[in-house]
């Protein structure tokens, strides 16, 4: 959110943009906050990076721009995004910037990536992947719940590749 941020961004360079409040129960405690950083944020970097004269700008979406689909509903990317359905201020924050940048930038330097749930080695506030594998390890019987509720994960590995994937691949 910071005006300064300029003093970072190269001329020309490629931005990967990252930062967000990046859980549901985030957006939900604090959503000022979540509008503030996730959108308001997100745009303060694209305008710079088009000072800049970026020559692509990579955003971290999320695959909850889709909305709930019960499980019974395979979506794409090219599957349409409608902001009014959804009930998750974290996925409005991501689904309500996408058609921003694409305005504010210019929409053949814009890539969004729809990331699925990321786990991986950490310290602390563990998804439901981590949460999983512990509990395999230390119970003789876990719960798990509805696949109407599931999501797809993805390994942090497996993200940075996807995103380095992303570069130079434009419109």
């Amino acid at each position: 959110c910071d005006p300064m941020i300029e003093q970072w961004i190269q001329p020309q360079s490629i931005v990967i943009h990252l930062a967000a409040l990046s859980t549901d129960g985030q957006c939900r405690q604090e959503p000022e906050k979540a509008v503030r950083v996730n959108i308001l944020g997100t745009l303060n970097l694209a305008n710079v990076s088009k000072q800049k004269g970026a020559s692509q700008f990579i955003f971290a979406s999320s695959e909850w721009v889709y909305g709930d689909t019960n499980g019974e509903e395979v979506k794409t990317e090219s599957s349409p995004v409608d902001v009014a359905t959804l009930t998750s201020v974290y996925a409005v924050t991501k689904a309500a910037t996408e058609p921003m940048l694409r305005s504010e930038i210019a929409p053949e330097n814009v890539t969004n990536l729809r990331f699925g749930i990321v786990y991986g080695p950490r310290p602390d506030s563990w998804s439901a992947v981590e949460r999983l594998l512990v509990d395999v390890s230390e119970k003789a019987t876990i719960q798990v719940g509805s696949i109407r509720t599931g999501r797809r994960f993805i390994y942090v590995d497996d993200l940075v590749d996807g995103i380095l994937a992303s570069i130079g691949q434009l419109g």
